[in-house]
């Protein structure tokens, strides 16, 4: 999320989406396990409590080996509608993302 108001109101939230990624200069996909890596499936998001990795364009979804990775990560974020919070004071958005790289 993006942190609260008065304790209790969230202020928003947002996703991260991989844009555009080469694996050792080659265009991939990236991919998504919500089963700890059992099953994977196409999917630009990353998931909280999920694994991310890439692979082929064309071949059935699975991780490859890879040495060199480029992506960009967008993050967009969405604020909650005003109605629906107490907006009388100035308000910071508080929010973080921790990525752990798993080789």
């Amino acid at each position: 999320g993006l942190g609260k108001i008065n304790g209790d109101q969230k202020l928003g939230n947002f996703d991260t989406v991989f844009i555009a990624s080469e694996a050792d200069g080659v265009a991939v996909r990236s991919l998504v396990s919500l089963d700890n890596g059992r099953t994977w499936a196409p999917s630009n998001f990353m998931r909280p409590e999920s694994l991310s990795a890439f692979g082929s364009l064309t071949a059935p979804p699975a991780p490859l080996a890879i040495k060199d990775l480029v992506t960009d990560l967008r993050v967009a974020t969405f604020i909650a509608r005003a109605d629906s919070l107490d907006l009388s004071n100035e308000v910071a958005l508080d929010g973080s993302v921790t990525l752990e790289i798993l080789y």
